[in-house]
């Protein structure tokens, strides 16, 4: 009986931080100073098809359900999304770069379940800005290498 009481409360706290960590988007998406924005696969599917600087989009957007992205220029929020994304779960993510000059630091993560990755989040912090971006779908690391190479 033990076991399973301290079974659940272990299940119940993972629970719980790992639907924390979505709440990065929604804690300051809704801030003065912060621009978030959310494409639904429904909202993708309306941008028509083509190639658009190398990239072709009808294949992108054929395999991408949603992308968010979150920015700002405020210090102090930008402080705050700084020390939130340093607390952040990555367990089950593989870091596919990082990346640190005189003007930004940034950071890929990548969720996969074999050859098919499910969610990038892309975190950079700039002199003077702040961006984190998630992308969820269903594409291969080729899928990204065409985009990411534009």
């Amino acid at each position: 009986m033990k076991r399973k009481n301290i079974f659940t409360i272990i299940f119940l706290i993972c629970i719980t931080y790992c639907f924390a960590q979505e709440d990065v988007f929604e804690k300051y998406g809704n801030m003065e100073q912060v621009i978030s924005l959310t494409l639904p696969k429904s909202m993708l599917q309306m941008v028509p098809d083509g190639v658009a600087d190398g990239i072709d989009i009808k294949q992108l957007k054929e395999k991408v359900e949603s992308i968010q992205i979150l920015t700002t220029q405020a210090e102090s929020i930008r402080t705050q999304i700084t020390d939130d994304f340093k607390n952040l779960n990555t367990v089950g993510y593989t870091k596919l770069l990082q990346a640190q000059d005189k003007n930004a630091d940034s950071v890929i993560w990548v969720k996969e379940n074999g050859d098919i990755i499910s969610e990038l989040v892309a975190f950079s912090n700039a002199k003077n800005m702040i961006g984190i971006v998630r992308m969820k779908g269903q594409f291969t690391a080729d899928d990204l290498q065409q985009v990411l190479k534009q």
